[in-house]
Parts: structure tokens; sequence; C-alpha cells
């Protein structure tokens, strides 16, 4: 055997070796994965509830300041603020 076959054999090894490990360490992250990660629909309503967030857009919502304060008005309703304010 001369020495470049020796040589192509050790790469050959080598690669084969990297790629090997590759496939193994896909395969635990693929686990860890499987271990973290919820189904939605496995999820109770209070659960999904919780990751749920609705933007707000700014013409949908006003900021008037009234004594002092900045008092937020998203359907265009100043009244329920009231009770707020004399708190």
């Amino acid at each position: 055997m001369s020495m470049e076959q020796n040589k192509e054999h050790a790469f050959d090894a080598f690669c084969k070796r990297v790629v090997k490990n590759e496939a193994v360490n896909i395969q635990l992250e693929y686990s860890r994965q499987e271990q973290q990660e919820v189904v939605f629909s496995d999820l109770t309503p209070e659960e999904r509830r919780q990751l749920q967030y609705i933007d707000t857009y700014a013409p949908e919502r006003r900021v008037f300041r009234l004594f002092g304060m900045d008092m937020e008005i998203s359907d265009g309703n100043l009244l329920f603020c009231w009770p707020i304010c004399w708190e």
C-alpha cells in the first residue's frame, strides 16, 4: 500500500466519522426538542390564553392627559375612565 493510499484511507475514515458523529448529534437534538416541545392541541385553554397577545394599533387608541396622568382610551369612550381618575 502506498503512502498516497494511506492518506486517502485515513481521510475517508475521518470523513465517515465526522458524518456519523453529526448524525448522532442531530438525533440527540431531535430528542431534546421532542422533550421540550408541546403540541398546541395538547394545551389546556388556560395555557393557550397565556400565549395569546392582541396588538393594539395607534388609530384604535388615544391618550389623554387628565389631572397629570395619561389616560389611554381604546374604545373611544372617555366616560369609563372617570372612576379611575377619582381613586
